[in-house]
């Protein structure tokens, strides 16, 4: 596990004492575009786009399998010995109980969807970076225990043909030195739920060429204090975060094309 610390805010003043952080270039595209091309390098996550990736995420198993954007991400599940089969591709989503295919409402067949692909979306973190609806913006450089890190803010432009969320806001604190993705936080907003989250990355290791890393997940310990998801590395580091849980890829194995 990483022993960080935030140890100043970005471009602040802090109790009257100038701290040392400096932002270049806040609000550049460009800037955020060639941090994140970097970071997709150093991850070897183009790999992830001509592979088969096999992993278990909690009591289920998944499966991506792409080449060059055409995709198909499926998991499956053992209750009392039937198998539950969900898969989502570039044609839709469906699901399958045992042998049946299951007739699913428009909720909840946004519900499955947008579950699937979170747990994708995560774990080829940096890759979907590039995505055509992605919209990046350079907030500035911050130092967290003695390293640099560029913090790069993305949103999403709407596109009603895909089951992404994209009223939801990340950011991303890329490490200078190698390029790796170190934090990531997040807000979210569901029809019965909102709040934000900041990960940290541990147990990052190679496989096959492709980075693979866990996280520890965090939450504000007060939900009631509204707290800009631009911040949470400063709420992380004032101990006003608490650890929910942790996200651990088990048994991962890449497969390139």
């Amino acid at each position: 596990m990483y022993k960080y610390k935030l140890v100043f805010a970005i471009c602040a003043i802090f109790l009257g004492i100038t701290l040392f952080g400096h932002c270049k270039n806040p609000g550049s595209t460009d800037k955020a575009q060639a941090i994140v091309d970097a970071s997709i390098k150093a991850h070897g996550s183009k790999i992830f786009d001509r592979s088969v990736v096999q992993f278990k995420f909690r009591d289920r198993n998944y499966k991506s399998s792409r080449l060059d954007g055409k995709f198909n991400y499926s998991r499956f599940w053992d209750s009392l010995g039937t198998v539950t089969h969900d898969e989502f591709s570039n044609t839709g989503f469906i699901r399958h109980v045992g042998q049946t295919m299951v007739n699913l409402d428009s909720k909840k067949l946004d519900a499955y969807t947008n579950s699937v692909n979170a747990v994708f979306y995560f774990f080829a973190l940096p890759f979907n970076l590039n995505d055509p609806a992605v919209i990046k913006e350079y907030l500035g450089e911050v130092i967290i225990m003695d390293k640099k890190y560029d913090k790069v803010k993305v949103t999403f432009k709407p596109n009603e043909g895909d089951k992404m969320i994209h009223n939801d806001t990340y950011v991303y604190w890329f490490n200078q030195d190698d390029h790796m993705l170190d934090f990531l936080a997040y807000d979210y907003t569901e029809p019965d739920e909102k709040g934000l989250r900041f990960r940290q990355a541990i147990n990052r290791r190679n496989i096959n060429g492709l980075v693979v890393q866990d996280y520890i997940n965090f939450k504000p310990k007060n939900d009631s204090i509204p707290m800009p998801v631009a911040n949470l590395d400063e709420a992380w580091a004032g101990n006003q975060l608490q650890e929910l849980s942790n996200i651990i890829n088990e048994l991962v194995k890449v497969t390139k094309k």
